[in-house]
């Protein structure tokens, strides 16, 4: 059975936290650690994939992925986890591309950073 993980930037601090989502009626997100309920900032709610990167590192969607040895019909670089909402699923995300995030099975995959952090990485800027 898949987990369901999601994460999110504390309001109070900045942080990130990582638990189950809850949502109020009114519309404010929070995230359901082992040890406390924290407001989260709305934008920056990410859920896991189930996957991991060649580190053992949970991805997220939101991570900005490095692939080298790829099959993608792309120069190896990096790529941003989104949602597909018509498919239910997620797609890596470049520049001119949008494919199945199950492409990278097989495939050298590491977390550079996130689209919330590290914006810059999907230019080609350094962290």
């Amino acid at each position: 059975m898949r987990e369901i993980l999601f994460r999110a930037k504390r309001l109070d601090n900045g942080e990130w936290v990582q638990g189950d989502l809850v949502q109020a009626p009114d519309g404010r997100k929070a995230i359901s650690t082992e040890d406390d309920l924290v407001d989260a900032v709305p934008e920056t709610v990410c859920q896991y994939t189930g996957l991991t990167d060649k580190d053992g590192r949970k991805i997220f969607e939101g991570d900005i992925c490095e692939i080298h040895s790829s099959s993608i019909d792309e120069e190896d670089g990096c790529f941003s986890v989104e949602w597909n909402e018509e498919k239910a699923g997620f797609d890596l995300c470049g520049e001119s591309l949008a494919v199945d995030f199950d492409c990278i099975f097989g495939h050298e995959c590491e977390i550079a950073g996130n689209i919330f952090d590290n914006p810059g990485l999907l230019q080609g800027e350094d962290a």
